[in-house]
């Protein structure tokens, strides 16, 4: 019986005739199709991909879906329905074509599959929302907040679609969220920037009784000024001895002299870590000699 000959279809250009070797009996000829399809910027070969996202062949399932995100962005409609595949590396494949596409079209369904069951489902869509850029899906990422698994994740995404504008979104959250363990919202904050440095300084300022809160948004302060290179000599010399009392730094607290003192009583009174306790305690007696 005569076999169709996908190679020389390909340097032909012969999209009809590869899309009616996709209908093949032959697992390998509907293989060879399902990349060859891919050549194809065109609503046709999208088709014939989305019926072959119905094949029972694995071999066939994934060429066809790496067909559908070399296409891009005409490849919507398969794309779509490759993210409701049985198969989770089909569905991941889908979502990151929407990723690289930056095709606000998916925001809708990539918003729902915030709700999936799967880790890595999630992962990917929160990702590709954060490509995409679309505003709607502030909210539904905001959400997942509570989500320790997923809100470092959720953070920079929002972070990427709304910018300086999300800044104080991403402060209210790192004061509310109950505890950091597993990453928390506060290891975004260099996402935004050397922008972000002055309204993180304002932020530290205006929480000086909340230790917690201080120690986590100083420990991404640092490392802002470090990845920009910004001096500390350059920024408000009032959000000094709050970097120096989370750094421990013995020799540039004593050389603030009284200014020390009042991040050191927070850290006496709120701090759980024992040595930190210890180091504001040995250090208020050396200020008050």
């Amino acid at each position: 019986m005569f076999e169709p000959n996908i190679e020389k279809m390909r340097k032909n250009k012969d999209l009809q005739g590869i899309i009616q070797a996709s209908t093949n009996k032959l697992q390998r000829i509907r293989y060879e199709a399902a990349i060859a399809l891919g050549d194809f910027i065109e609503p046709s070969a999208v088709e014939a991909l989305s019926i072959l996202l119905s094949d029972e062949d694995w071999g066939v399932l994934h060429n066809s879906a790496k067909s559908l995100e070399r296409i891009g962005i005409v490849a919507y409609p398969g794309l779509l329905k490759a993210t409701q595949n049985k198969y989770k590396k089909i569905q991941l494949l889908a979502i990151d074509a929407f990723r690289n596409n930056c095709d606000k079209r998916a925001t809708d369904r990539l918003i729902e599959l915030l709700g999936n069951k799967d880790s890595d489902i999630q992962v990917a869509a929160i990702n590709a929302l954060g490509e995409i850029r679309d505003e709607k899906a502030i909210e539904p990422l905001k959400e997942l907040f509570g989500n320790v698994r997923l809100r470092t994740w959720a953070a920079r995404a929002i972070i990427k679609i709304g910018g300086m504008q999300c800044f104080q979104l991403i402060i209210d959250a790192i004061l509310t969220e109950k505890d950091s363990g597993g990453g928390g919202v506060y290891m975004a904050l260099p996402d935004f920037g050397p922008q972000a440095v002055n309204p993180i300084i304002d932020a530290i300022l205006a929480h000086e009784d909340d230790w917690r809160f201080i120690s986590l948004v100083v420990l991404k302060l640092t490392s802002i000024l470090e990845i920009h290179h910004i001096s500390k000599d350059s920024i408000n010399p009032r959000v000094l001895p709050w970097i120096y009392a989370f750094e421990k730094n013995r020799e540039e607290m004593i050389k603030l002299g009284d200014s020390a003192a009042k991040p050191l009583l927070v850290i006496l009174e709120q701090a759980k870590d024992s040595s930190d306790r210890d180091f504001a305690t040995g250090l208020l007696e050396k200020l008050s000699k």
